[in-house]
């Protein structure tokens, strides 16, 4: 059960409705401003250890508009750290945040993706002049679509150039007193296989498999219904794993291979390049599993589908559906794209079935924006045609058009 949740049942609709990022919410019985992370397990857990994040406060100008955004940037790296962006739109949201940064006392609620609360803090704050006066003097518009995207190219420009005296300029949120164990366990019901299963997720994880696993489902079952999603399915002959997960519907057969690394200090601690060396290899792991799992189903086209779920046997038809294939890993590098390419169009030259490769912070907004099937779909064959086409490792940004209405 959420802290915030069982202390302030009004709040936690109001904190947790966004997708990801940075909030801020007040209960009107009190006067302390709480800010709201939502982030997945890997910042967290570099914010538990590092007992802080900056948040810089970034100027950006499109034509005929001044703007200003937030970058919060979480340092597990000290020139690359993990970062969000929030670009700052009219309301009352927005008018708490801008106030909170400039108070002295805060709470920190920081939630998973999935709305779980992890962590929470009494929290101080450091404001420099500079990022006050930017606050202070800020003029916040309505932006489309268009200005939306380009103020996060300038932003994301902004913070890859910035200077020793742009982190000096930087809000600093340190982290006092828990108010939360930081070793939570979290206990919930998972619907897969057409059944009911209980599960678990922590913060830290030494073995991730299942959990990672656990979580896909749980953002798989936004758009698709509990019965058509089947984890870790076995062969029927010798009852190997087939995918990690695959998804069967009316329209398509969807099979997952999902790859991740220990969530720990020490992985979190690791060089920049040791962490891109292991996405490279971990991506190239899971669509070479794709090739195996893309293998069994094929040989059963035009036959029901046998798996072993369990220590049950199920057939399942899937004659006229559409193969799609999907490697899910902890994190993309932008600057590897290249080597992801290589990969996705080997697989598509040697299998002519789709094959996508996402991190697991773009599936889940994949699930957000996508309501349905229908456009989930839509979106995974525009992307791919984009990959192969133009031969370029392309990764869906979301923007104010895709906000479903």
């Amino acid at each position: 059960m959420s802290f915030l949740k069982m202390n302030h049942q009004e709040l936690f609709q109001e904190a947790t409705s966004f997708p990801i990022g940075i909030n801020c919410v007040r209960a009107k019985s009190e006067n302390t401003y709480r800010l709201i992370l939502k982030i997945t397990i890997n910042l967290a857990l570099v914010l538990k250890n590092n007992r802080e994040f900056k948040i810089y406060v970034v100027p950006i100008r499109t034509p005929g508009k001044s703007l200003i955004g937030l970058m919060c940037a979480f340092f597990d790296d000290a020139d690359e750290p993990l970062v969000l962006w929030r670009l700052l739109s009219p309301g009352t949201d927005t008018d708490d945040l801008l106030y909170a940064m400039q108070t002295k006392n805060v709470i920190v609620h920081v939630f998973d993706e999935q709305n779980r609360e992890l962590l929470a803090y009494q929290a101080t704050i450091d404001i420099p002049l500079v990022a006050k006066i930017r606050i202070e003097h800020c003029n916040i518009k309505e932006v489309n679509d268009t200005e939306f995207r380009t103020a996060a190219d300038q932003a994301f420009d902004w913070f890859g150039q910035r200077t020793k005296n742009d982190d000096l300029d930087a809000i600093t949120v340190r982290l006092g007193e828990p108010i939360t164990p930081e070793d939570i366990f979290i206990s919930y019901i998972n619907n897969v296989d057409q059944k009911t299963i209980f599960t678990h997720t922590t913060l830290e994880r030494m073995e991730p498999g299942y959990q990672q696993e656990s979580d896909i489902i749980n953002i798989l079952s936004r758009i698709f219904k509990p019965e058509e999603i089947y984890h870790a399915p076995k062969r029927y002959y010798d009852k190997e794993e087939i995918a990690d997960i695959v998804v069967v519907t009316n329209k398509i057969c969807l099979i997952i291979q999902a790859k991740d690394s220990p969530n720990t200090v020490e992985s979190m601690s690791r060089k920049l390049d040791r962490k891109r060396r292991t996405a490279i290899r971990l991506a190239k792991d899971a669509i070479k599993q794709l090739t195996g799992s893309l293998g069994y189903i094929k040989r059963s086209h035009g036959e029901p589908l046998r798996m072993i779920l369990g220590s049950q046997e199920v057939s399942i038809d899937i004659s006229g559906r559409s193969l799609l294939c999907l490697a899910v890993v902890r994190e993309l590098f932008n600057n590897d794209g290249k080597h992801y390419l290589n990969e996705i169009s080997r697989f598509w030259e040697k299998e002519k079935v789709p094959c996508l490769l996402l991190d697991y912070a773009e599936l889940h907004m994949h699930t957000i924006f996508c309501k349905n099937e229908d456009g989930f779909v839509k979106q995974y064959h525009q992307t791919h045609e984009k990959i192969i086409n133009e031969k370029t490792f392309f990764r869906r940004v979301f923007g104010i058009d895709d906000i479903p209405s």
